[in-house]
């Protein structure tokens, strides 16, 4: 009759289901460190919607942890697509601009601009994920912080990033991406 019955405090939830999400997520994904970073996830995005989660049977719960992973995994590489495509952009402003299209031009016009909204902080993360090509690990060494939120800070930078572009492009009557 287990299922049946629901949880009494977010502890009892976390202790009875960590290493259910856990396991859920190394279904997906093989590394440890991002392994990690998603079940940290899964377990915020339960604590936000804590009211509807203690609400669940026990049953249901697990069921809701597992999409939760599940989609929590696919907006990671959505996200880190559209990351790799900024990489490719940003490693682009730094060439000269002959040779691209008018099109290709304006946009690294507003990714130079943009740019200057970012922190020097942000900035040098940013230079040394992509000018220097270091893993989050090497980052977080040399400013002194873990990878995880080198991860974090990096995913907040380039979200920053794409709202100002966004925010350039409709000043100007563009699109926004």
């Amino acid at each position: 009759m287990e299922g049946k019955a629901s949880y009494s405090s977010f502890e009892e939830m976390y202790l009875d289901n960590y290493k259910l999400v856990y396991l859920f997520t190394r279904d997906y994904i093989s590394d440890g460190f991002l392994v990690q970073d998603i079940s940290s996830t899964v377990w915020t995005k339960v604590a936000e919607h804590l009211e509807k989660c203690m609400a669940m049977e026990k049953l249901w719960f697990r069921n809701y942890l597992k999409i939760m992973v599940r989609n929590t995994v696919v907006d990671h590489y959505r996200e880190e697509k559209a990351i790799h495509e900024l990489q490719k952009n940003i490693q682009d402003v730094s060439n000269s601009n002959c040779g691209y299209s008018i099109a290709e031009c304006e946009e690294k016009e507003y990714l130079r601009e943009a740019v200057t909204v970012l922190s020097d902080e942000e900035r040098q993360l940013l230079y040394f994920k992509y000018e220097m090509n270091m893993r989050s690990e090497e980052i977080g060494e040399a400013l002194g912080i873990s990878a995880g939120a080198v991860r974090m800070r990096h995913k907040r930078t380039v979200e920053k990033l794409r709202k100002e572009i966004n925010r350039l492009r409709a000043d100007d009557g563009d699109m926004p991406l």
